[in-house]
């Protein structure tokens, strides 16, 4: 069994600019996992969605 699935993903321009900004010498693919692991992880009380 595969550990990943392979996904497309369409993000804004200005989304897309701030996490290539932010992400450093990571992944692309690896960074926005890491922020969505974290988020998941992330009891609902405490996720700021503003």
């Amino acid at each position: 069994m595969k550990k990943y699935a392979p996904t497309g993903l369409s993000l804004p321009v200005k989304l897309m600019n701030e996490i290539d900004l932010q992400r450093g010498d990571v992944s692309r693919s690896r960074f926005i996992l890491r922020m969505i692991q974290k988020v998941l992880e992330t009891p609902d009380n405490e996720v700021n969605t503003s």
